[in-house]
């Protein structure tokens, strides 16, 4: 959607703030590891059911993994099938560790694609959690003006970058001085926690509950809500731009 994604509406919003340093407010495409030990002439089909089921994607490459070759050991004990050796009898077999990401999101659908392919019965496997993001998207965006304000002056000149708006409605101390600001369009009420978790001082949106903004001005942030259309609708002529600059063929109508 064009409020998650990179180049989106958030970057346009904190484009029109002037902040640096701009990350996702909520992120997306939180990334794990997955490892799996699988049997030397089957590791192309499991590492296919892996990729078709989202894992292996670093940026814009595809099937990203790594392959590093072993042995491995287990002794199959009664009422197993082994897929390889005898029940009562250890087995030592050439594996393959195959490792690749996967989005957080993915994980349960990659797993149950990869057991399906892989041959054994008992799959060895671990799921490991990461720091590094997929990709810079996500809903809402924060970072840091690039010098302190006071709240209330932030907040004008976010109305007059939307192109005036017919009123706003603040929570908190908006005499405080802020540096960290947060901002999502439309109805991002329910991100203000996230906001607060991010380090934001100020959180501008389209609109908020009135017991949410109580609550977050209580919380210590200063909260602004200028409206759900206010918001979102001066993004509808930055994508008209870009649309026609892409097809200039094309006749592009705003509404």
């Amino acid at each position: 959607p064009y409020d998650v994604a990179r180049g989106g509406q958030g970057e346009y919003l904190a484009g029109l703030l002037g902040i640096e340093d701009v990350r996702p407010l909520r992120p997306r495409g939180e990334l794990v590891k997955l490892v799996v030990f699988v049997p030397e002439g089957h590791v192309d089909r499991v590492a296919q059911a892996l990729f078709e089921a989202g894992a292996g994607k670093i940026g814009r490459y595809g099937h990203c993994s790594f392959r590093a070759s072993g042995v491995g050991t287990f002794l199959p004990e009664e009422g197993t099938h082994p897929f390889i050796g005898q029940v009562g009898a250890e087995e030592r077999v050439k594996e393959v560790r195959l490792e690749t990401v996967i989005p957080k999101e993915h994980v349960g659908k990659a797993v149950s694609a990869m057991l399906s392919a892989h041959p054994y019965e008992e799959v060895a496997y671990d799921i490991y959690p990461l720091l590094n993001k997929a990709g810079l998207h996500g809903l809402g965006r924060i970072g840091a003006l690039p010098r302190p304000a006071p709240a209330y002056e932030v907040i004008e000149s976010f109305a007059t970058a939307l192109g005036g708006v017919a009123s706003v409605q603040v929570y908190g101390d908006e005499n405080a001085e802020v540096q960290q600001v947060a901002v999502c369009g439309g109805s991002g009420g329910s991100l203000w926690q996230d906001a607060l978790r991010a380090g934001a001082q100020l959180y501008l949106t389209g609109e908020i509950g009135y017991h949410d903004g109580l609550e977050a001005g209580e919380a210590g942030l200063t909260v602004a809500a200028l409206g759900h259309r206010e918001t979102e609708a001066p993004f509808v002529g930055h994508v008209a731009s870009l649309l026609r600059e892409r097809f200039p063929e094309l006749e592009v109508i705003e509404r």
